[in-house]
C-alpha cells in the first residue's frame, strides 16, 4: 500500500493533477485519501524509505490538509 501511495505522490509531483491523484487513492477503500497517505508515511518510516520518498508523501499530505475553500479559484 505504501508503494502505491508513493507512486500516486510521484504522479502528483510531476503532473499536479489532484483529481487524478484522488481517483487513484480512493481505489484503496472508503477512507479519505489523506488517511492512506498518513498510513503510508508511517509504513515508509518503519521500512526505512528514503527521506526523499517520505518528503513526497508529506507534500501530498499537505495538499489534502488545505481547506477546500482555498483550493477553489475566485
Amino acid at each position: 500500500m505504501a508503494d502505491y501511495v508513493l507512486m500516486a505522490a510521484e504522479s502528483f509531483e510531476q503532473h499536479q493533477d489532484l483529481e487524478y491523484t484522488t481517483n487513484q487513492l480512493v481505489l484503496l477503500g472508503n477512507d479519505h485519501p489523506l488517511r492512506y497517505i498518513q498510513k503510508a508515511i508511517i509504513v515508509a518510516e518503519e521500512l526505512d524509505y528514503s527521506l526523499e520518498d517520505i518528503e513526497k508523501l508529506a507534500l501530498l499530505a499537505q495538499v489534502y490538509q488545505v481547506p477546500e475553500s482555498t483550493l477553489e479559484a475566485p
